[in-house]
């Protein structure tokens, strides 16, 4: 008997290793598959735009990957539209669920005598459908290299961050949580070190996220009048909301059936 339930437990055990994330990548495994390294589509992630080299494999390393990363923005090509969304279809229902990536934003390049400084905006989204649930935004400010921070709106005051050099750039993590308080949906997290924000979706306590996204937006008057700037991407994750509870379950399973040993 003692034997089949540690077995039971052991099972239980595999299943939560195996769904301890609805989606989770460090895009290590990207590869180039055309142009001047051209990503999507490929790993699930789709681009909204026809046009090649929008979305770059980027041999640049993150917090804790030294592997690739992923770049969307003008560098290597111009856009068809203004509005630019790389996404990848979840299933995720977000009450105790946190979104989460690492990014850093490129305005420049020394080495590059053609890169164009040009300023335009890039972000995060999370999706039900068509419906933006949560937005991160970057948007460029008078002060060169300066990025403001939004998140569903709502700019974070005078928290920002520094866009960099493609061959030395500055990495930033953000990481947002999300909480049901009866019908609503509450979240809470930080867009970098030094700007925390939180807030309320009504009504949102059941939603479920459908995709997360990266977006690119042109603020010149026609597409062609997009910067070389990029948003480089990692680390994306948006965890099962009940994979930490399930695991703790296993554990008080596992150390009461020892003590009755």
């Amino acid at each position: 008997m003692k034997q089949s339930i540690l077995s039971a437990i052991s099972v239980l055990a595999v299943t939560i290793s195996v769904s301890q994330a609805a989606y989770v990548t460090n895009f290590n495994s990207a590869a180039p598959t055309g142009g001047a390294g051209n990503f999507a589509p490929q790993d699930g992630w789709v681009i909204s735009d026809s046009e090649l080299d929008l979305s770059l494999v980027i041999p640049v390393s993150s917090y804790g990957n030294t592997g690739n990363s992923v770049g969307l923005g003008g560098l290597a090509a111009a856009p068809n539209t203004l509005t630019t969304r790389l996404s990848h279809a979840v299933s995720e229902p977000l009450s105790g669920s946190t979104f989460a990536g690492d990014y850093s934003l490129i305005n420049r390049n020394g080495a590059d005598p053609l890169f164009l400084e040009d300023d335009d905006q890039f972000g995060f989204v999370l999706l039900s459908g068509a419906t933006e649930l949560f937005t991160l935004k970057f948007s460029p400010t008078a002060t060169e290299n300066f990025r403001q921070i939004s998140v569903n709106g709502v700019n974070l005051g005078s928290a920002g961050i520094v866009a960099s050099d493609y061959d030395a750039p500055a990495w930033y993590s953000f990481s947002v949580t999300f909480t049901a308080s009866g019908a609503d949906l509450l979240y809470s997290g930080t867009a970098a070190v030094g700007a925390p924000f939180s807030g309320t979706i009504p009504g949102g306590a059941a939603l479920t996220a459908t995709s997360i996204g990266v977006d690119f937006n042109v603020l010149g008057a026609t597409p062609g009048d997009a910067g070389s700037n990029l948003l480089f991407v990692d680390n994306i994750s948006i965890p099962e909301p009940s994979a930490m509870l399930t695991g703790l379950l296993a554990l008080g399973m596992l150390t009461g059936a020892r003590r009755r040993k």
